[in-house]
């Protein structure tokens, strides 16, 4: 029997979800709403009624730690999609450190951020990335609230991508890396605020709003719908099907899947069996009940939330039992282990005329084997400063121009300027018979690079004449 706990957080209440999964069917055994408890109200009468409340929920619902999931509001995320070079797949948490603020409004010091690879384009040499970032004060704010009512999150994400889950295991959509484009499927949550639409293209994640509650919400999901195709590029005879859902109690304004399928002129389903549902909430369950973790998780890997103290007062009372043991152990072994260290001592002292030999033949040795470097280096195969430098002068791009550089020890260090991203230089030179293992050695505001690559040892046969 599996179960799982979601959580959505709001700016002024989080809403949770219990759901359990027995013999291959799911349920929802539980379900509570608390008014999102402030930071600053630690030792408040009411944060404290608020934590018990929550502590009695998870007992009842047999909640434990590694079953819970947590999301923040579509507003508080930017969320995009973005390209960059197929060669830096590899260095791609690096290179988005160094660039994030070319692609959102923070700065690397400022925000967290997480991504998700969503297409491989061989032909073009390019990747497309969902980039999410969001202000580390604000989720800051999110986790240390959770703490005060005493639950630790696995994973914290958007609601979008937490909707995405639901459709996924609704649909049985799953992860492939086909060509786009794909059929599109779009999905609603209405809830007590307003709704929030997705628009996916396949599996993937191509379009998503977070809308406050509107008079006539039949006609702004509408409006809505047609903003969204027409922002991926794509026509309204692409969209597949529509999945309306809604929160428990929350009043449609006579929204059905008949209704607004007449208005749009598309297929609008139900989200069945879960339509009287959040469907933030279900995926964040899905997740829990299939041991998943999501691809975009804001979550950062250094936090450690911390429950009240007296939850751990057993295993601090054995970690000190454990050092008094450890401590005693270590005592017994120190005395038994005098009487040979003398005993080895005495045997070196003995020895040292020998070992004196020794390392002066050593040092002999390695002279020698320095002059064979020297001479090594002096034959007619050998790579020079000049070949290195006549190789970057051919493929440097014009755009492109150094400051410095320094060739040493079979590695080349640049510094320069670029008017494009930075990034298209380590595919240039990944590109060149001469170097290799290509890298940023550290980060440079705006336009300029610091990039360090190997040079090749042996003589290679370069062409340097272009096309």
């Amino acid at each position: 029997m599996a179960r799982s706990l979601a959580i959505r957080l709001t700016d002024f209440h989080a809403e949770f979800l219990c759901l359990q999964r027995l013999r291959g069917r799911t349920k929802v055994t539980g379900r509570l709403t608390i008014p999102l408890v402030s930071p600053v109200q630690e030792d408040d009468n009411e944060t404290v009624l608020l934590t018990k409340r929550v502590t009695t929920f998870l007992k009842n619902n047999k909640i434990r730690n590694g079953q819970v999931f947590a999301s923040i509001p579509r507003e508080e995320v930017v969320l995009r999609e973005i390209q960059l070079p197929l060669a830096v797949e590899e260095n791609l948490q690096q290179v988005l450190t160094y660039e994030l603020d070319r692609y959102t409004p923070f700065s690397k010091d400022e925000a967290h951020f997480a991504f998700e690879i969503v297409n491989r384009n061989l032909d073009a040499n390019t990747l497309t990335l969902l980039l999410a970032a969001v202000d580390k004060a604000r989720l800051q704010g999110y986790i240390k609230r959770l703490t005060l009512l005493g639950v630790t999150p696995s994973a914290i994400e958007i609601t979008s991508t937490a909707m995405l889950n639901t459709l996924r295991q609704i649909r049985k959509l799953k992860d492939t890396t086909p060509s786009l484009p794909m059929p599109l499927l779009a999905m609603i949550d209405i809830h007590e605020t307003g709704y929030e639409l997705i628009i996916t293209e396949g599996p993937y994640l191509r379009y998503t709003r977070s809308i406050p509650k509107s008079n006539n919400l039949m006609l702004h999901i509408g409006v809505e719908l047609d903003k969204g195709i027409a922002a991926i590029k794509r026509e309204k005879q692409d969209v597949q099907e529509v999945i309306l859902g809604s929160s428990t109690g929350v009043q449609r304004e006579h929204l059905t899947p008949d209704s607004l399928a007449t208005h749009t002129g598309l297929h609008v389903v139900s989200a069945e069996p879960f339509a009287s549902e959040s469907m933030v909430l279900m995926g964040l369950g899905f997740r829990g009940l299939h041991n998943g973790t999501p691809t975009i998780n804001l979550l950062p890997q250094q936090t450690q939330l911390q429950s009240p103290r007296r939850r751990y007062a057993p295993t601090l009372a054995l970690i000190a039992l454990l050092g008094c043991l450890m401590i005693g152990y270590i005592a017994i072994e120190v005395a038994n282990n005098r009487a040979t260290l003398k005993n080895i001592n005495d045997q070196l002292s003995a020895l040292s005329p020998q070992i004196s030999s020794m390392t002066a033949l050593q040092d002999q040795s390695t002279t020698v084997e320095q002059r064979l470097q020297t001479i090594d280096s002096l034959a007619p195969g050998h790579l020079g400063a000049l070949d290195v430098l006549k190789e970057l002068t051919t493929i440097v791009p014009d755009q492109s121009w150094l400051t410095n550089l320094t060739y040493k020890a079979h590695s080349v260090t640049l510094t320069g300027k670029a008017k494009s991203s930075p990034a298209h230089l380590i595919s240039v030179l990944e590109h060149s018979a001469l170097f290799y293992d290509v890298n940023f050695s550290e980060p440079v505001s705006g336009q300029e690079f610091r990039i360090q690559a190997k040079v090749r040892t042996n003589a290679i046969d370069i062409n340097t004449d272009t096309p």
